[in-house]
């Protein structure tokens, strides 16, 4: 780690600086790490002032790892994955160094005053997930994604001609009924998916595109 830390001049998205192990005001850092947690992971340190970025010296660094811990199986929940352990600045200064690792059952909640609030990243900020992105955190923990969620619309309702032709066209072969099925575009019982009603003839769906990109 202490290789990283003369790089980690600006607070971002997988980087937070602390002054200190608030204790008294523990959501003040807690927030982070739900919404590392919820993100694809990343750290707070302890012992950086988050504006001069001056190392600024732990007083009690054992007690703070006692405490950080204690607070984050506490009030945390689920009890995401978390690795916490001192390390040196490049001038030598001490820090305590908390690496949340992005989590898979989501979403990770904070308790605050018998209430239950989420967090996610925004850049440098911390920021309650709002009904929206709530959401998306709550298929993700059950490991499903909005574009597989069926439709309240019937197959038999739709045409798929501009698909099966783009298809045909670019690999010389025909969707077959079973392909609409393995693709992820018709439900066994007969309805669309999300995915099946953006790619129909006539979406139903309004004021909605698709956007695609080829990575080689």
């Amino acid at each position: 780690m202490s290789a990283l830390l003369p790089r980690l001049r600006l607070e971002h998205t997988e980087c937070d600086f602390k002054r200190e192990v608030e204790r008294t005001k523990t959501k003040n850092w807690l927030k982070s790490v739900c919404a590392f947690a919820n993100g694809i992971g990343g750290m707070l340190i302890f012992g950086i002032d988050d504006k001069t970025r001056e190392h600024v010296p732990l007083k009690d660094i054992q007690g703070d790892i006692e405490f950080i811990t204690s607070c984050i199986k506490d009030r945390v929940s689920p009890i995401p994955d978390f690795i916490l352990a001192p390390d040196f600045t490049e001038n030598g200064g001490e820090v305590l160094v908390l690496k949340v690792r992005g989590g898979l059952n989501t979403p990770y909640y904070l308790t605050e005053n018998s209430n239950r609030i989420t967090f996610i990243r925004a850049g440098s900020s911390t920021v309650q997930a709002d009904t929206p992105i709530l959401h998306e955190l709550i298929l993700k923990g059950t490991n499903r994604t909005w574009d597989t969620l069926k439709s309240e619309y019937m197959a038999k309702d739709f045409s798929f001609t501009f698909l099966e032709s783009m298809y045909y066209n670019k690999t010389g072969s025909r969707i077959s009924e079973s392909d609409f099925h393995s693709f992820g575009i018709i439900t066994k019982d007969g309805f669309l998916t999300n995915t099946g009603a953006l790619f129909a003839d006539f979406c139903p769906l309004r004021h909605s595109r698709i956007f695609c990109t080829r990575w080689n």
